[in-house]
């Protein structure tokens, strides 16, 4: 199995031992294997990381539950956009005052971005389902979780006639 692609929108200013504790802690998330990018303040900027990701992550300046849009450094507002548009499954890093960092599924409206209460454990699970999903497609099976519950019903039914 390949792994999953995670990238980390990260401000550019942030110290460049943080961002390696970040990428490390969506590692040590992950129940599989995955590959994590994120830009570094000097190096090259790939154009298309947002693009080749599987799943996007990002990292506020002032590690907040919720801010506005607007204020987030404009890098990080373009590659939300994208990832937005391109439909990823997009999360928000957030460190309690215990320095314990969590991955919530990001909830994002015209003006903010924040994290969905009770969702902490949903960047291990959203991993899961991907991997799972690229080995389904890979073995020839349909995604039912993917299609309306009349027509997950059908297919359920279908599978059990088998």
């Amino acid at each position: 199995m390949d792994a999953i692609n995670i990238y980390i929108s990260i401000p550019a200013l942030m110290p460049e031992k943080t961002k390696q504790d970040i990428a490390k802690r969506v590692k040590d998330s992950c129940p599989f294997t995955v590959n994590v990018t994120y830009w570094s303040t000097g190096t090259y900027y790939d154009p298309l990381s947002v693009d080749k990701c599987d799943i996007f992550i990002v990292v506020t300046e002032h590690n907040t539950w919720q801010t506005n849009i607007n204020f987030l450094p404009s890098g990080i507002r373009k590659e939300l956009k994208l990832a937005e548009s391109l439909e990823k499954p997009i999360f928000l890093a957030y460190t309690t005052a215990s320095q314990e960092m969590y991955f919530y599924a990001a909830s994002l409206t015209k003006e903010s971005i924040s994290g969905r209460a009770g969702s902490s454990t949903s960047l291990a699970k959203e991993v899961t389902d991907f991997v799972n999903t690229k080995a389904c497609y890979k073995k020839g099976y349909k995604i039912i979780e993917k299609l309306s519950p009349e027509k997950r019903e059908e297919e359920t039914d279908q599978r059990l006639l088998l």
